[in-house]
């Protein structure tokens, strides 16, 4: 069965909302357990749009077993300082000297491929740079979310695993979970069509 698009009708992926149905649309994956009220997505979603901007996150649901998923990805400008924050480093161009050095953002063309975010990082980067700024998220008031308590301070996604709204967040090449989503993928809801496979990289 496919997978259906349980997105309201603010969230409905548009042609400009950077999600086009490519591969690469997605990195990671943030899955909720079915207990995990939309009241409590909707304000992890709001959190995250709010104080990672860098995201790009598309919702997305699993009728198959009552689970909602994120499906993650991020902007370039977010992949570079995630790539800072993260102390990559990465092939430095021959006019600038050569060899390996840490990437910084303030020395960007210095960096071979860096105009190019899919050549400059492998998969596995994009997916932890994403897990990076996923996890540094933290709550900014003690609050608590249909039952759900958030302290100051402490990584909300972190927070929503501990209490198993979250079942897990994993990349698109965790081999069970690909073999889950190939068989069962989602559809986009405007277009009614598939998205691409993912791949192994």
């Amino acid at each position: 069965d496919l997978l259906i698009s349980r997105v309201s009708s603010s969230k409905r992926p548009s042609l400009h909302d950077g999600f086009t149905g490519r591969e690469d649309d997605c990195h990671v994956v943030v899955q909720f357990s079915s207990k995990a009220s939309e009241g409590l997505r909707d304000w992890v979603r709001g959190q995250l749009d709010k104080r990672a901007p860098q995201l790009k996150i598309k919702e997305v649901s699993f009728p198959e077993d009552s689970c909602v998923s994120f499906l993650v990805n991020a902007t370039d400008d977010g992949f570079l300082a995630g790539a800072e924050d993260l102390l990559l480093s990465k092939p430095v161009k021959e006019e600038f000297g050569g060899g390996q050095r840490t990437f910084t953002q303030r020395d960007s063309k210095c960096f071979e491929n860096s105009d190019d975010i899919r050549q400059f990082f492998s998969s596995a980067e994009r997916q932890n740079i994403i897990n990076h700024v996923l996890h540094s998220v933290h709550a900014t008031e003690e609050v608590t979310v249909e039952g759900v308590e958030f302290l100051p301070g402490l990584p909300i996604v972190a927070r929503c695993k501990r209490e198993q709204m979250v079942l897990q967040v994993f990349p698109l090449h965790h081999a069970e979970e690909m073999k889950r989503l190939k068989k069962e993928w989602l559809t986009v809801h405007l277009h009614h069509q598939p998205l691409s496979r993912p791949t192994k990289t």
